[in-house]
């Protein structure tokens, strides 16, 4: 029985160790599949409007791209530049499987469903809510087809808010496995959508 005992114990101990090894391997690379990020890699847009009908005007291209990495508070951050603005320069890291820049804002997690990322509230000058903007993370029904091919996704849906219209929009930033960001729908202006759909990609190895 002794024997038993412990030879059921060595099994427990075993299995969970194998469990705590699984859990540690699966919150490496969650994130990074969906973003990854390493000096070199760039995604090629389509930047165009489209109307309540679905009809596309094209606006421009876009490239972003990651130019390096640096070091903040002790943290690597890696610095994404647009070929569209000279001075847009943002910076990114992985935190605990959330995607965050320097200012600790979350723009995306693979697997947290629940819990608001970001919220920002601008209150009117009477004191009431102007304007209420926050971001969950959504899982699309269905597959996201862009330029570049059709992708299973997380959409880091964006919505907003505006009490004295009484107005709620979304916007939405869906990410691929071993992609990136693949589509990008901005918040509408007046039914109209301002669309980065990928064309091309390079991750760097």
């Amino acid at each position: 029985m002794k024997y038993l005992y412990i030879l059921s114990l060595i099994v427990f101990i075993s299995t969970i160790s194998c469990k705590k090894q699984e859990e540690v391997t699966i919150y490496k690379i969650g994130l990074e599949t969906f973003t990854p990020m390493s000096v070199g890699s760039y995604w090629v847009y389509d930047v165009s409007t489209v109307d309540t009908l679905g009809n596309a005007t094209f606006v421009s291209y876009d490239s972003t791209y990651i130019e390096s990495d640096t070091n903040i508070n002790g943290d690597i951050y890696y610095v994404f530049k647009s070929s569209s603005s000279l001075i847009y320069k943002q910076f990114l890291r992985d935190s605990a499987m959330y995607l965050v820049d320097e200012t600790g804002q979350k723009f995306f997690n693979p697997m947290n469903f629940t819990d608001t990322l970001y919220k920002n509230v601008i209150p009117s000058l009477n004191n009431d809510t102007l304007n209420f903007t926050y971001r969950l993370m959504r899982m699309p029904d269905k597959p996201t087809i862009c330029m570049a091919g059709t992708f299973n996704t997380l959409d880091a849906e964006m919505t907003r808010y505006l009490p004295f219209l009484n107005l709620t929009s979304k916007s939405h930033y869906f990410y691929a496995k071993g992609v990136g960001l693949v589509l990008r729908q901005d918040f509408p202006i007046y039914g109209n959508v301002r669309t980065y759909n990928l064309i091309r990609y390079n991750i760097e190895k």
